[in-house]
């Protein structure tokens, strides 16, 4: 994310990135490092998404066996079931055999 003053908080759930100079968050496993601009040569957004019945979905978060799915697209939503948890916004839990997960990397430009 940047934070608007030439640096950048990196952020990961990966536990093993403190070896890395990362630090824990006040959120159970995410783990923050904050660095320069400068320092970054190759910088990427990543978002994970997910295949559920054959559309393309938000993926929120995960337990041992489900995934929380979402979509503002409330067509979308009516297709796949999932319920209104905000004026503008469905979820449902899934199981995770039935979601095949992928990411999306988008180049940071700076």
């Amino acid at each position: 994310y940047d934070n608007g003053d030439d640096t950048f908080n990196l952020v990961t759930n990966d536990p093993q990135s403190i070896k890395e100079g990362f630090s824990e968050d006040n959120f159970p496993n995410i783990f923050f490092k904050i660095i320069n601009v400068k320092d970054l040569k190759n910088a990427f957004n990543v978002k994970t998404y997910g295949k559920y019945k054959n559309v393309e979905i938000n993926v929120h978060k995960e337990n041992e066996n489900q995934y929380l799915v979402g979509t503002s697209d409330s067509s979308i939503a009516k297709t796949l079931g999932l319920d209104r948890t905000d004026k503008y916004y469905y979820e449902k839990w899934v199981p995770k055999e039935d979601v095949q997960l992928f990411e999306v990397r988008k180049p940071l430009i700076f």
